[in-house]
């Protein structure tokens, strides 16, 4: 009994990223004893002890799971413990078990000496040898843009430029190249500073709300590192600013206020953004496939601004420069294979929303190139003639495939791509599983495409974890304890 109740003590510790030694306090030792008086939590070292035994089974077992399993993809990214000065290099491993995507971090390494490219090559070897990955199995590999990370990477697998990393520099680059665009974000940056730094002009504020009948809204300070913080302060801004104005008013600071022409402009602008926010949120998701969304919601993004209307010129020029950001980044992204081949290959989508029919003809014709193994249906109207001489079959057969537009179509692929698409909220991957007797070559190819992440979010949220173990109260963990905890944290339900 005591070790079952022990089991799921260290399971609490390692899903709350909890200190080691959370046992032996004062308060928790009574709420323990209040509950069983018999039941004595584990004490710090007990405790390293049975996460270290926790850590090692789960490892085999899932060593043992991933022999089995046909494709993986990875991410990585790099983050540094600023309390203690040790750089860690994260890895990421995403498959497809069971017909549902799963993610576990791999490792968590701390990382020594210059983060070259050649050192992290080695890194991501020694870890895919620690687990047994073969590297044929891998899909892909996704990064940020960074040279180092790129180059190691593309010595592992297919190189995939973080999707959601793209994007940020694409709108970075489009808000930075205006200067009108900087000094309407410094001046709704100044507003909200001056709220923040004062509890009498927020609680006018609140209070102004409340007489509305309105949310208590806060407002939203921005991060320079990021563009969806400035975003997001200016969309709170136009939540906000008629209440804003009338404290600013009836508090003798009306000078700093924004005038009626730049509020419509700040608006214009976040209706704009708004656009790439839903995107980022949208690919960023690891419980559901995201690869395949990539094509449909660059090309709806172009669509969406193309249509656009603004009355004010620097949101005008926003979008065009916005659009050739896109065009700059992902202009090609419809040849590219793995974006091409898991958009096909998801029901949702197939040939529906690529934006250039040219490239979707080169894709799909590329894709019936692999799928040489099935009998490919061969209708011509032409019949051949049993009689013609050897010397003209050749030329006969190709009237044959000029004059019948399917012929050379893989049977499957062309039944496939004929029959409707699915609801966009729809499970592709149970239409795979309800569909593999009828498509099987194209199954195994979807289920290959399908495991692909096109961001490195996965390695973000699991420094965020990381973040969140290292404490200013945790600083001394070892970073062999912070790799086992990370990995531990980070398994599936199904695994535990």
């Amino acid at each position: 009994m005591k070790k079952i109740v022990d089991n799921h003590f260290i399971w609490w510790i390692v899903n709350n990223a909890l200190p080691f030694r959370i046992g032996e306090s004062n308060g928790f030792e009574n709420f323990v004893k209040a509950l069983n008086r018999n039941y004595k939590p584990p004490k710090k070292d007990k405790v390293k002890k049975l996460i270290c035994e926790m850590y090692d089974v789960k490892k085999g077992q899932l060593c043992t799971f991933l022999s089995d399993v046909k494709w993986v993809s990875l991410t990585s990214d790099g983050w540094k413990d600023v309390s203690n000065q040790i750089h860690y290099t994260g890895l990421t491993l995403h498959f497809i078990d069971n017909y549902e995507l799963m993610s576990v971090c791999l490792k968590t390494s701390e990382f020594h000496g210059d983060a070259t490219a050649s050192n992290l090559e080695q890194v991501f070897k020694e870890s895919l040898d620690e687990w047994c990955i073969n590297s044929d199995i891998i899909t892909s590999f996704t990064t940020d843009g960074a040279s180092n990370f790129k180059k190691a990477a593309k010595a592992i697998a297919p190189h995939i430029h973080c999707v959601a990393h793209q994007l940020n520099l694409v709108v970075c680059d489009s808000l930075e190249k205006d200067l009108r665009i900087a000094q309407l974000v410094t001046a709704v940056k100044t507003i909200v500073t001056l709220f923040k730094k004062s509890d009498v002009l927020m609680r006018e504020l609140m209070q102004e709300r409340e007489r509305k009948g309105l949310s208590k809204l806060k407002l939203i300070q921005d991060v320079a590192t990021r563009w969806n913080s400035t975003f997001y302060m200016l969309q709170r801004y136009m939540e906000l600013h008629n209440e804003i104005s009338h404290v600013l008013l009836y508090s003798g600071k009306r000078d700093i206020d924004l005038s009626d022409a730049q509020i419509e402009c700040i608006g214009e602008i976040v209706s704009v953004l708004e656009v790439f926010e839903e995107i980022t949120c949208d690919i960023s998701g690891e419980s559901y496939i995201t690869i395949s969304r990539i094509i449909p919601l660059i090309a709806s993004a172009k669509v969406i601004l193309e249509k656009k209307r603004m009355n004010n010129e620097i949101s005008k020029n926003l979008i065009s420069s916005l659009r050739r950001g896109l065009d700059n980044r992902f202009g090609e992204i419809e040849k590219d294979k793995l974006f091409a081949y898991s958009t096909l290959l998801d029901p949702r989508f197939k040939k529906v929303s690529f934006f250039s029919t040219a490239d979707c003809a080169l894709m799909v014709s590329k894709l019936n190139g692999e799928l040489t193994e099935v009998e490919l249906s061969q209708r011509p109207p032409i019949e051949a003639d049993e009689d013609e001489p050897n010397i003209w079959k050749v030329h006969s057969k190709r009237v044959r495939a000029l004059s019948d537009p399917t012929a050379g179509m893989h049977s499957g692929l062309k039944h496939y791509l004929d029959a409707d698409v699915l609801p966009r909220k729809s499970n592709p991957l149970i239409f795979w599983k309800d569909n593999k007797d009828n498509w099987p070559h194209l199954h195994n190819l979807a289920l290959r495409y399908l495991t692909i992440q096109p961001t490195s979010v996965p390695c973000e949220r699991l420094f965020s974890k990381a973040g969140s173990i290292i404490t200013e109260k945790r600083n001394r963990i070892k970073p062999v304890n912070v790799d086992k905890l990370c990995f531990l944290s980070s398994l599936p339900e199904s695994f535990i």
